[in-house]
């Protein structure tokens, strides 16, 4: 397999993660001899925006999947994202959400005039890696901005795979501190090449406001997707962008999939936090999950068999898990 470097500047080191250890035991197997993994991710989603009357939600994370054959022996680690925290509600220069687990973008802060609310925190992103080497990165949702008196900060937040922008990092970009009476920017999600935050700058000496690039206006994007040239037969999922706060504030609605018989839950994993009028709402944490034919021939995560085949489940923020050994 060819070593991916599209993500440049980055040490593995700065990722928490545990490992996932593929080491055959068995010397009955012929030279070449694949398993067969089935993976999905799932993004974490955004925080909602601190709220002073309205906010702004945050959008949900994206599921990637596909198939990986590997030899005994590699080791893996799994990156599960974080849901972004939420801001806080009727602050002044008030602290933002904070960002996911897995370079969730931190909330802007609110706005150093009257009260206003913080913006909300971009979710983590979710995958599989080794080494140098990303295999699947499902990108996290953009989270909400805060409490907008005006349309600089009224802009919805982006879903997880839906990235402006370019970062050059894992993680999202912050977002900015509105100078008035007005909410904070929204934090972007974090994925190859982490979302952009929300600018929701507006100029107190022209009213002018300051446009991001890729043609939207100061949005906050989710983190980019990724799939290695070894992953085949992959399916994406976009998330689902959060709605501003002039059409409620309503938090992205977590994408599903049914794709090696799984079915997410029903609070939706890597769903975006709605609008209200409490502080700190945050976005639903992301999860992975590694399926392979059989019966059970490692440890790690939550472990169920079914269907002839055995689940790996991890969900752990901490992104703290057990090393596996395939022992057939």
């Amino acid at each position: 397999m060819k070593e991916n470097r599209g993500i440049r500047g980055r040490s593995v080191t700065s990722n928490t993660g545990g490992s996932y250890s593929i080491t055959d035991i068995n010397n009955s197997y012929p030279p070449g001899f694949l398993y067969t993994l089935e993976i999905i991710a799932i993004g974490g989603g955004g925080g909602a925006g601190g709220y002073d009357g309205t906010a702004g939600g945050g959008a949900s994370g994206a599921i990637v999947s596909g198939y990986l054959n590997v030899a005994p022996g590699k080791l893996f680690y799994v990156g599960v994202g974080g849901g972004g925290g939420g801001g806080l509600a009727s602050v002044t220069a008030g602290l933002g959400g904070l960002g996911g687990t897995n370079g969730g973008g931190d909330g802007g802060l609110s706005g150093g005039t009257p009260n206003s609310g913080s913006g909300g925190a971009g979710g983590g992103w979710s995958g599989l890696y080794s080494g140098k080497t990303y295999y699947i990165i499902a990108g996290g949702g953009a989270g909400g901005g805060g409490a907008a008196e005006g349309s600089a900060n009224d802009i919805e937040a982006l879903g997880g795979g839906k990235q402006v922008g370019v970062t050059n990092s894992l993680n999202g970009s912050p977002g900015v501190q509105y100078p008035g009476d007005g909410g904070g920017g929204a934090g972007g999600g974090g994925g190859y090449w982490g979302g952009r935050g929300q600018a929701n700058v507006l100029s107190s000496v022209n009213s002018t406001e300051i446009l991001s690039v890729g043609g939207f206006a100061n949005t906050a994007s989710g983190g980019g997707n990724y799939t290695h040239p070894s992953v085949s037969n992959v399916e994406i999922k976009l998330g689902n962008n959060g709605a501003t706060s002039s059409a409620g504030g309503g938090g992205g609605a977590a994408n599903t999939t049914t794709r090696f018989n799984y079915t997410s839950g029903p609070a939706g994993n890597g769903a975006g936090a709605g609008g209200s009028g409490s502080s700190v709402v945050p976005g639903t944490k992301g999860n992975v999950i590694i399926r392979y034919a059989g019966s059970q021939r490692a440890t790690g995560g939550t472990i169920v068999a079914t269907g002839g085949y055995t689940y790996h489940m991890f969900t752990s923020e901490a992104n703290i898990f057990d090393s596996t050994t395939f022992i057939t």
